[in-house]
């Protein structure tokens, strides 16, 4: 090589380019981040059922994959919605969804910290699902002195009244350390009956 270049014909040689980076943090797309989202997720102390519930959400917004294969930094608001819809569209129920795009917006929140996004557009009230609240039973009072009456007369107390009255007692006001028990003179605490 010395000689070479004493002569005068050594030329250096070309460098070529480095490899460019598979995508640029421009083009992350969001199974990309999701991945990423998970392997940090996964390497903390969680319960093997919470690992489950995280890993049957994270195959939701997967199977997506219009939205899996979607650069991160192009999903907004609009495209949340949709993907809502598609949620839906699934057969999944309001609270399912939710819960789905709850961690949707976990994932973006990374996506906000590693400067992808601006905000988060899977955050915000109205990018949940209204979830109708279950209707509860409940007893009156009245209902609970018939329903101790009926099981009384079922379970033939007849010689010893107080073995259910004591109960029935409790279900219209008095508080358990306050009720009688059976041969116990009819007192509350804290003064005469």
């Amino acid at each position: 090589m010395l000689e070479r270049i004493a002569r005068g014909t050594w030329t250096p040689p070309e460098l070529k380019p480095a490899p460019a980076a598979a995508e640029s943090p421009e083009e992350e797309r969001l199974h990309v981040t999701a991945s990423r989202w998970w392997h940090r997720r996964d390497s903390e102390q969680l319960a093997p059922k919470t690992k489950k519930n995280y890993r049957w959400r994270l195959d939701h917004i997967l199977v997506d994959l219009d939205l899996a294969h979607t650069p991160t930094s192009n999903i907004d608001v609009r495209r949340v919605d949709d993907f809502r819809l598609a949620l839906v569209g699934r057969g999944l129920g309001p609270r399912t969804a939710n819960m789905v795009l709850g961690l949707l917006a976990q994932i973006l929140d990374d996506a906000v910290d590693y400067k992808l996004l601006d905000s988060n557009p899977a955050r915000g009230k109205r990018r949940r699902m209204k979830v109708p609240k279950p209707s509860r039973s409940f007893l009156e009072p009245d209902m609970v002195v018939d329903l101790l009456d009926a099981a009384g007369q079922l379970m033939r107390f007849n010689d010893e009244p107080e073995t259910w009255q004591a109960p029935r007692r409790g279900a219209i006001g008095h508080r358990i350390g306050q009720m009688p028990t059976a041969g116990e003179p009819e007192t509350i605490r804290g003064g005469e009956r």
